[in-house]
C-alpha cells in the first residue's frame, strides 16, 4: 500500500473518530424530556453530563500517555475500535423507554469511553500534519455543532432526549478505524512522552476539570434571587479558571501552553452561540448550521497552515461577544445565527491550528478544554430570570402563567441546560404521567437587560486574557519539534 493512501485512511478515522468523541463529550442533549422519577434521581440525571465529561476528560491523557508508551500505531486503532463499539452498542441498546438510573449509567460510561478514544486517537495520528489537522477538525466540529446535529432532521425522540451521536457517524468511524488497524505499519513508532511531560498534562487536565465541575456548581447553587451576588460569584469563578490555565501555560514548554490559552479563548467565545443553538424553536434550517459551521472549522484550519497567527483567529472570535455586549439580540436566529457560527468556527479553527501543541498529551487536554469549561457556558446565560425554587412535581394538566397567551409555546429552559418544552393548547396541556421538574426555570426571551450585556463582556475579557498570557509567555527552554510530513 502506497504511503499516501495509508495516511488518508489514518487521516479520515481520526476525522470520524474524533468527532464520535466530541459528539459524546458534547451536551447535546435536546429540549424535550421527561421522567417518572424522584428529586433525587432527576438532579442526578442534570449532574450526569458534567460529572461524566470531567470523568471522561480526565481518563483521555492517561489513554494518550500509555498509547505513546506502548509506540503502536495498529494498537492504538484497535483500542479505538473496541472503545466505539462499546459507545455503539450502548447507544442502540437504549429503548425509547429506558429508565432514568440506566440513562445515567450509559452516560456515564459512554462518556468514559469517549474521553479514552480521544487520548488514543491523538497519541496515533500526533505528529503528523494530515493527522493534527484531520482530528482537529473532528473534535472541534463536533463541539460548535452537535447540538445543531441533534436539533436536524427527524430523529427518533430518545436520540434526541439524550443526544445519541448519529448511527451514521459511529458505524463510519467503526469502519475506518478497523482499516487503520488493518493497514498500519508494525514498524511505525508514535511519539514518545517524557515522564515530566505526562506528569504535568494529566495533573493540568484533573486539576482544570475539577476546579470547573467545583465552579460550576458554586454558581449553579446560588440563591436564586440575588442576582448581583451571583454575577460576583461567576467573576470569581471566570478569574480562578483564567489564572489557573495561565498558570499551567507557564509551567510548560511555550508551544503547549500557548495551545491551551487559545483552546480557552475558544470555548470562552464560542458559548454565546452555543446557548444560542440550544434554545428550544429556531426558525433557520440547523442543517445550514451544521453544513456552514463544518466548512469554517476546515477553512480555518486550512488557512492556519499557510498562514499561523493565533491573535488574528482569536480576533474573529471576539467579533461575536463584541456586537453581543453592545446588542445582545442580535444573530441569536434566523440566517444571522449562521453567520455568527461561521464566525466562531472560522477563527477558532485559524487559532487551535496555528498553535497545535508539541506533545500529544498536551494536545488531548487542549482539545478537551471546551467541553469542560462549564464554567464560561454557565457564566454567558448569566442568571436565571424566572425560576421555580426546589423540585416540582406537574401531574395531570399544566395551566398557562398568568399574562401568557394560551397559545404561546412555553420553553422552560433548567439550570442544567435541559430543557423542557411545552405546548399550550386551549386551557390546559396534557401530560401524561409525572414529570418532575427541577429548579432553575426561565421563560422565554425577554428584552434585554444588564444582565444580557454582562455575560458577553465576561467572555470578551476572557478572550483578552488569553491573548496577553500568549504574547508574554516566556520563550520555550526546549527546541520545538514540528509536525513531520506524511510520509510513511
Amino acid at each position: 500500500m502506497s504511503p499516501n493512501l495509508r495516511e488518508l485512511i489514518n487521516a479520515l478515522a481520526a476525522l470520524a473518530t474524533g468527532a464520535l468523541a466530541g459528539f459524546v463529550l458534547a451536551d447535546a442533549r435536546g429540549g424535550t424530556w421527561g421522567f417518572v422519577a424522584s428529586p433525587g434521581q432527576i438532579e442526578r440525571w442534570q449532574a450526569s453530563v458534567p460529572d461524566s465529561v470531567a470523568i471522561g476528560i480526565a481518563l483521555a491523557i492517561p489513554a494518550c500517555a500509555l498509547i505513546a508508551y506502548k509506540g503502536s500505531r495498529r494498537l492504538a486503532w484497535i483500542s479505538i475500535v473496541v472503545l466505539a463499539l462499546i459507545v455503539t452498542g450502548l447507544t442502540i441498546s437504549r429503548a425509547d423507554g429506558a429508565t432514568i438510573d440506566f440513562a445515567i449509567a450509559v452516560q456515564y460510561v459512554r462518556a468514559g469511553a469517549a474521553g479514552l478514544i480521544l487520548g488514543c486517537v491523538t497519541a496515533a495520528v500526533w505528529g503528523r500534519i494530515s493527522g493534527q489537522l484531520a482530528v482537529a477538525i473532528g473534535t472541534l466540529s463536533a463541539y460548535l455543532l452537535a447540538r445543531a446535529w441533534i436539533k436536524s432532521g427527524d430523529l427518533a425522540a430518545a436520540a434526541a432526549q439524550f443526544g445519541d451521536p448519529p448511527r451514521t457517524l459511529m458505524f463510519v468511524a467503526i469502519a475506518l478505524a478497523v482499516a487503520a488497524a488493518v493497514t498500519a505499519q508494525s514498524a511505525y513508532r508514535l511519539q514518545r512522552l517524557d515522564a515530566t511531560t505526562i506528569r504535568w498534562a494529566v495533573a493540568a487536565a484533573i486539576a482544570f476539570v475539577v476546579v470547573n465541575r467545583l465552579l460550576f456548581s458554586w454558581i449553579t447553587d446560588q440563591p436564586l434571587d440575588s442576582r448581583f451576588g451571583t454575577w460576583v460569584v461567576i467573576g470569581i469563578s471566570i478569574a480562578v479558571v483564567l489564572v489557573l490555565v495561565d498558570l499551567l501555560a507557564r509551567a510548560v514548554s511555550r508551544p503547549n501552553g500557548q495551545f491551551l490559552l487559545v483552546a480557552t479563548a475558544v470555548a470562552a467565545g464560542a458559548t454565546l452561540v452555543l446557548n444560542d443553538i440550544r434554545q428550544a424553536y429556531l426558525t433557520v434550517d440547523t442543517w445550514w448550521i451544521v453544513i456552514v459551521g463544518i466548512v469554517a472549522v476546515a477553512v480555518g484550519l486550512r488557512i492556519s497552515v499557510l498562514w499561523k497567527h493565533p491573535i488574528a483567529g482569536l480576533g474573529v472570535v471576539a467579533v461575536v461577544p463584541l456586537v453581543a455586549a453592545i446588542w445582545p439580540g442580535f444573530g441569536t436566529d434566523g440566517p444571522l445565527l449562521v453567520v455568527r457560527v461561521a464566525i466562531v468556527a472560522l477563527g477558532a479553527a485559524h487559532a487551535l491550528g496555528s498553535t497545535f501543541a508539541v506533545d500529544s498529551a498536551f494536545a488531548t487536554f487542549g482539545l478537551a478544554i471546551p467541553y469542560a469549561a462549564t464554567v464560561f457556558t454557565v457564566a454567558a446565560a448569566g442568571p436565571p430570570r424566572y425560576v421555580i425554587e426546589g423540585t416540582t412535581s406537574y401531574k395531570g394538566s399544566y395551566e398557562p402563567l398568568i399574562g401568557v397567551p394560551a397559545s404561546q409555546e412555553v420553553t422552560q429552559e433548567l439550570s442544567a441546560g435541559i430543557t423542557l418544552r411545552l405546548q399550550a393548547r386551549g386551557d390546559s396541556t396534557s401530560m401524561d404521567g409525572e414529570m418532575i421538574i427541577g429548579r432553575g426555570v426561565s421563560l422565554p426571551r425577554q428584552p434585554a437587560t444588564l444582565d444580557d450585556h454582562l455575560g458577553p463582556v465576561a467572555m470578551l475579557l476572557a478572550i483578552a486574557f488569553c491573548v496577553v498570557g500568549i504574547v508574554t509567555l516566556p520563550k520555550s527552554r526546549q527546541p520545538e519539534t514540528p509536525a513531520t510530513p506524511d510520509e510513511a
